[in-house]
C-alpha cells in the first residue's frame, strides 16, 4: 500500500492547488519517517513557482526526458497554436486561453480555438498534444480512424500523452469537487 502526501504550491499565476506525490508505504508508528516527510513537505512549500518549475524540469530530465520546455506565456502559446495551425492546414480565426472546468480545449467549426489556462503550466509536449488534437478536428470531426491516423502522423505514439492528460484531468476534477 502507498501513502499519499499532499503538498500545496502556488501554480504559475493560478490559485493554490495540491501537488500529489506517492511515497512508499510508511508505518504509521514510525515517527522518524513521518518527520522526514514533513521536513520535505515544508521545503517544497518554501520554493517559489519558478524554483519549483526548475526542479521539476531537472527531475524530468534525470528520469529520461531529453528535453523539457514549458511555455507559460500566453502570447508564446498562441504563437505555437498558429504554427500548428499552419502545419496542419487548419483554419484558426481566434485563439483564447482561459480557465476551463471540464476539458483541456475546444475547437469550433468557425475556427475558434479555446484552451484551458492550466495548459500553460504543462510541458510543451503535452501542450502540443492538446493543440494538435483540437486542430485536427478541422479535418476529422470525430476521433475515428482518420483522426487517429493524423494524430499518429504528426505526434507519433500519442497514446502515452493522452493517458497522462487523462490522469491530470481526473486530478483536476477531484480538485474542483473539493473547492
Amino acid at each position: 500500500m502507498e501513502k499519499i502526501i499532499a503538498a500545496k504550491t502556488t501554480a504559475l499565476g493560478h490559485e493554490d492547488r495540491e501537488v500529489l506525490d506517492t511515497l512508499p508505504h510508511i508505518d504509521e508508528g514510525n515517527e522518524k519517517e513521518f518527520q522526514q516527510i514533513e521536513s520535505t513537505r515544508r521545503k517544497l512549500l518554501a520554493f517559489t513557482p519558478q524554483q519549483f518549475e526548475h526542479i521539476l524540469k531537472d527531475l524530468l530530465i534525470q528520469t529520461g526526458f531529453e528535453k523539457v520546455e514549458v511555455t507559460t506565456d500566453k502570447a508564446a502559446f498562441k504563437e505555437r497554436v498558429r504554427g500548428w495551425a499552419e502545419k496542419l492546414d487548419a483554419r484558426v480565426t481566434s485563439i483564447f486561453v482561459r480557465p476551463m472546468t471540464t476539458k483541456w480545449a475546444s475547437y469550433s467549426t468557425t475556427g475558434r480555438a479555446t484552451f484551458d489556462a492550466l495548459l500553460l503550466e504543462l510541458r510543451e509536449e503535452l501542450q502540443d498534444y492538446v493543440i494538435a488534437h483540437e486542430l485536427l478536428h478541422f479535418h476529422a470531426p470525430n476521433h475515428g480512424k482518420l483522426w487517429k491516423s493524423l494524430m499518429r502522423a504528426h505526434l507519433g505514439q500519442y497514446e502515452q500523452l493522452e493517458a497522462e492528460l487523462r490522469r491530470m484531468a481526473y486530478d483536476k476534477a477531484i480538485e474542483l469537487t473539493r473547492s
